[in-house]
């Protein structure tokens, strides 16, 4: 079964684009420039400039990935 729920890695929005907000105001906000835009991990880290909802999830799925994989080497 593979395991998906990582607390405190949460895909914000289901993947939809986020841009950089304005200065006086937040520092992420959703993208209005329909599909293309950057992940947001709750944890804070942004993937690059990605074109699809689908191509953001797959980044989170290695985000979390590289998590688990850097909390299974600090395990041992």
């Amino acid at each position: 079964m593979r395991r998906t729920n990582l607390p405190g890695h949460a895909l914000r929005s289901e993947g939809k684009p986020y841009e950089l907000g304005p200065l006086d105001g937040e520092r992420w906000v959703r993208s209005a420039s329909g599909s293309e835009g950057v992940a947001l991990c709750e944890c804070g880290t942004t993937s690059g400039w990605l074109t699809s909802d689908s191509a953001r999830k797959r980044w989170h799925a290695d985000h979390k990935a590289e998590v688990r994989a850097d909390l299974g080497s600090k395990e041992n």
